[in-house]
């Protein structure tokens, strides 16, 4: 029957040649790297990619990330470190493939392309997970699914809303249009998730924040998230394609907006 974990397993060598692609010491300059490594996940199908971004975000977000000051003015460095995680790797697959699975097969790989640290994030994610993995995990897991329709339900009706921080640079969706008169207390129900948190998340990451003199000061999960992440939260609680990034219309007069 297979395992959620088997499917990254089975798509490590290709996983391996996007972190060989996109290394920066690999001789062409950046973009030539991020155009290779784009071109091998172009022969990818949307499930395939939907299994390697979901290693790239727990590389990201399944470390905990501290501050530490480096005496300067205002020069500080960022260092990771292993935090507990007490679920099986299948259920940490699980709950993270679940935020990412309402993306194009564009959206996968600009996301798996898009700066120089994706590397180090897919390696990281490929390291966790075999740390993480125990054989019993697999007898009690299933498959990893094939990802949700991407098609408009043409029974319901959209419309354009403007989702951004402080009406900088806004992005527009179309959303389903029963949602899109419920978007303050959808908005505060996502808050109220995200804040009761208490583990890694896509949607945030452990920090710890140290003083000048090297005192921890404070440790806690902090959001990390915009427009995009709210619309995937909407789509995963709803398990249907609600909402969808579309352009910017260039008459905004009239249309809904929600800041964050």
């Amino acid at each position: 029957m297979g395992s959620r974990y088997e499917a990254v397993r089975e798509l490590e060598p290709i996983i391996r040649q996007v972190i060989e692609k996109l290394e920066p010491d690999k001789g062409p300059d950046e973009q030539e790297r991020r155009d290779a490594a784009a071109n091998t996940l172009a022969s990818l199908d949307r499930r395939e990619l939907w299994v390697i971004e979901t290693v790239r975000e727990i590389g990201f977000s399944g470390r905990g990330c501290r501050t530490v000051h480096t005496g300067e003015p205002g020069g500080f460095t960022l260092e990771f470190f292993a935090v507990p995680i007490e679920e099986s790797v299948d259920e940490l697959l699980k709950r993270y493939a679940e935020l990412l699975e309402y993306q194009t097969e564009k959206q996968f790989i600009t996301r798996l392309t898009r700066y120089r640290g994706v590397s180090a994030e897919l390696e990281e994610g490929l390291r966790l997970l075999t740390e993480l993995h125990h054989d019993k995990d697999d007898k009690a897991s299933g498959p990893w699914p094939e990802p949700a329709s991407l098609e408009p339900d043409p029974t319901m009706p959209t419309e354009i809303v403007l989702l951004g921080i402080f009406d900088d640079f806004p992005s527009a969706y179309a959303l389903r249009e029963d949602l899109v008169r419920q978007l303050p207390e959808l908005q505060l129900k996502f808050d109220r998730w995200l804040g009761g948190l208490n583990y890694v998340s896509p949607l945030h990451q452990l920090y710890e924040e140290y003083s000048e003199e090297g005192e921890l000061m404070d440790r806690a999960y902090r959001a990390q998230y915009g427009a995009s992440h709210f619309v995937d939260w909407l789509n995963a609680r709803y398990g249907q394609y609600v909402g969808r990034e579309v352009p910017v219309p260039a008459n905004k007069a009239g249309l809904t907006v929600l800041n964050f």
